[in-house]
């Protein structure tokens, strides 16, 4: 298994179906609150706040943008021009949250979309191009360990954390062999299951930080 393929698997905790079992459903199937139902249940809050106003108020720095004005953006990934984000919800739990899964049925992707609209955007629409790109801007020798300690619980832990075990040791675990540069361009472009972090949800200087805190941690074992 190549390096990059371990760091996506080695100590990511994404809420199991069994584990974890989804709430019982209580709202009428296909309607908005059904919809905010399967965002919540489903692990699509593990990535997007639901609005702008939540974001603020989160410490945590998520990897996907607030779904608020999501169906009336018109760009989602890799700057394609697409206004169905039931399309988009449907890449991201196939792709992020179950690969095994064969996609969220007609009613829930409708119930989706409804939860998304009723959102609005009440700060007005901005085109929004998804864009993966590596890590050559980010400059590693102004990386601050402590400064990326932070980070690392803001936008890190809440996936790459597990029950009973210490800090330290997940961390030693998920580093494995590899060097800041690895670490900087899986933060920018993602593995596996991991999503990509682009420039405006982590800058080159953040990206610097918490892979000078990692590397820390690798050179602790």
């Amino acid at each position: 298994m190549s390096f990059i393929a371990a760091f996506a698997l080695a100590a990511f905790a994404w809420p199991a179906s069994d584990s974890n079992p989804a709430p019982e459903r209580v709202a009428q199937p296909g309607t908005a609150a059904h919809g905010r139902e399967i965002y919540s249940g489903a692990g699509c809050a593990s990535c997007h706040a639901s609005s702008l106003s939540q974001e603020a108020k989160s410490p945590l720095i998520l990897a996907g943008h607030p779904l608020e004005g999501a169906p009336f953006r018109g760009t989602w990934w890799n700057g394609r021009i697409a206004t169905d984000v039931g399309e988009a919800s449907d890449f991201c739990l196939r792709t992020f949250i179950d690969p095994k899964s064969e996609g969220f049925t007609a009613e829930e992707r409708k119930a989706l979309v409804l939860f998304m609209q009723e959102l609005g955007s009440e700060r007005g629409v901005s085109p929004l191009a998804l864009l993966r790109r590596d890590a050559g801007d980010v400059d590693l020798r102004a990386g601050d360990a402590a400064r990326g300690r932070d980070l690392y619980q803001r936008a890190c832990v809440s996936c790459h954390t597990v029950a009973g075990r210490a800090a330290a040791e997940v961390e030693r675990e998920l580093i494995g062999d590899l060097s800041p540069a690895q670490v900087a361009e899986i933060i920018r472009k993602g593995t596996g299951r991991m999503p990509f972090f682009q420039v405006d949800r982590l800058d080159a200087p953040q990206v610097a930080d918490i892979a000078a805190y990692l590397e820390l941690a690798r050179k602790s074992r």
